[in-house]
């Protein structure tokens, strides 16, 4: 309200539950001073206190002096609002103009400082946005069983608590499908059949053990043909070195004849012939040298040429033992998916029949469980509340499929085609899995998932449905079966669990930028 010329705002800065009283003054002799009364009093005559003057108000308390946070003018607005629910009231300080402030009160009811309000502490849920305020789930404790997924808001005054990880099932009744039970004789036959195929499936799989171990791995064979190609080079090294020694013995020879017909000259003209038969008797002593190189050349040449056939024969038997179990390991994939094409038969001819639907009790101690973890976190003095929850499907999960040695997944009947809720409230939706989501041969699974804006939904701790058992699921508990187990059996081997979802408050911020010269 304002007095004259005062902005008065009331409320509890320091958390004692005494009304307590900020003036700001718009007077213009006074412009920017802002004070903090600790508390007032209603009175009927007009006090004046220092420099500043309120009608019917009677101030007890020596002010606090917070005109230095932030410009104070007769433009200003505040606010109070304890945002970040320490159970003391904040100030929120509005200006044209300019972005708005919020001033956290400390326990003596002062205002330290006042900072740019980012929303703090305005969002009431689960927020993945924390402030300097929350310190709190690190200090959590939780129970020893069956614990629960702890939330807290963006100031951590507020604990949200997931419901339990486990329930409860209880099997309330167990009704067959007269036109699809009769199948159950059957369905045995086909699963002691397809017991037969996991069986060809298995010795398949040693088989293919063993030819992946003795299976040459590429490297090997990079090897084998690296070894080759140094083997032929060498070849081809020594074939060189020997052709260039035989062409030096045929230049020799050449000289040799050259100077016997010098000598032969000599002796027919009676002339002096010791120069020429040295020279002659010197050439054929080089030639005997160059004679014994190329006997080596040879033998070295004869040496690689014996390397290089061994390394060709050895590359040419890896590759012809890699194509051969090449070939058997392609014929071995074409019978695993023979296999699995019998199997598929199976699964098409019963995975769509339902054998029975059984009536499902699901229970969890949602409420005891929010009580439990506020005992054991006194100490934190928050609110502890249950998460709000904004939709849920209920579901019984489908038999895990067990995975063939080729990494792909076995093709197994599903025990559950589907669930349904009894609605008790029709303020409260919740899902169940729809037969139309089911896949039916070797269908896929497609849909789309459209997040809308949705309020939160109360999720009751006690939920009936109803479970559509296909006949892989309903026969073991046949009376035809070889030994039917008892109903009550049935719960132990289904897991139906909740899905929930709920929203978190998250910070995003965004930077535009403008190229304002083109």
């Amino acid at each position: 309200m304002k007095i004259d010329s005062f902005l008065i705002k009331k409320g509890d800065f320091n958390g004692d539950n005494l009304t307590d009283l900020v003036v700001i003054v718009t007077h213009p002799s006074f412009l920017g001073r802002a004070l903090v009364f600790p508390s007032f009093e209603l009175n009927r005559h007009k006090l004046v206190t220092s420099s500043i003057a309120s009608d019917n108000y009677t101030l007890n308390n020596i002010p606090i002096d917070i005109s230095g946070i932030t410009k104070f003018d007769r433009f200003t607005n505040i606010t109070i609002q304890d945002r970040n629910k320490d159970g003391r009231d904040d100030l929120l300080i509005t200006r044209p103009g300019a972005p708005g402030l919020i001033a956290f009160a400390a326990p003596d009811g002062s205002f330290p400082k006042a900072e740019v309000d980012t929303g703090i502490g305005k969002y009431n849920g689960p927020s993945l946005y924390k402030s300097r305020f929350c310190n709190r789930a690190l200090l959590t404790q939780h129970p020893d069983e069956n614990p629960s997924t702890v939330l807290f808001d963006d100031v951590c005054r507020t604990a949200y608590v997931s419901p339990p990880a486990t329930g409860t099932t209880e099997v309330t009744a167990l009704t067959p499908n007269p036109d699809n039970a009769v199948f159950c004789p059957k369905l045995a036959s086909a699963q002691t059949n397809q017991t037969e195929l996991l069986k060809e499936l298995g010795q398949a799989n040693t088989k293919f053990k063993t030819i992946m171990g003795s299976l040459p791995h590429d490297t090997q064979l990079v090897a084998y043909a690296d070894k080759r190609e140094q083997a032929f080079n060498d070849l081809v090294a020594a074939e060189q070195a020997e052709a260039a020694i035989r062409k030096t013995v045929l230049s020799q020879r050449r000289t040799i004849g050259q100077l016997e017909l010098d000598v032969e000259d000599c002796a027919l003209l009676g002339t002096d012939c010791n120069t020429a038969q040295d020279q002659l008797n010197a050439a054929k002593q080089t030639l005997t040298q160059l004679l014994t190189e190329l006997d080596a050349a040879v033998e070295a040449r004869l040496v690689k040429q014996q390397l290089y056939d061994q390394a060709y024969d050895a590359y040419g038997e890896a590759l012809d033992n890699y194509l051969t179990v090449d070939t058997e390991l392609a014929a071995l994939i074409e019978e695993f998916k023979a296999l699995q094409d019998k199997e598929l038969a199976l699964y098409r001819e019963f995975a769509g029949l339902e054998g029975a639907t059984a009536q499902i009790h699901y229970q969890w101690d949602w409420a005891e469980q929010v009580s439990l973890y506020q005992a054991l976190n006194q100490q934190l003095k928050m609110q502890w509340q249950p998460l709000p929850v904004t939709g849920a499907k209920i579901l019984a999960e489908l038999q895990e499929k067990p995975e063939t040695p080729l990494g792909d997944k076995a093709i197994t009947l599903p025990a559950v085609l589907y669930t349904s809720i009894d609605q008790q409230n029709n303020d409260v939706q919740i899902n169940g899995y729809e037969t139309a989501l089911m896949p039916k041969g070797d269908a896929v699974i497609t849909s789309t998932l459209r997040k809308e804006p949705s309020s939160p939904i109360s999720l009751p701790s006690k939920i009936n449905g109803t479970i559509g058992l296909s006949l892989a699921g309903y026969c073991p508990f046949a009376p035809s079966a070889n030994q039917p187990q008892p109903v009550e059996n049935l719960a132990a081997h289904l897991t139906p669990h909740i899905q929930y979802e709920y929203e978190e408050q998250i910070k995003r911020g965004y930077t535009a930028k403008y190229k304002l010269d083109t």
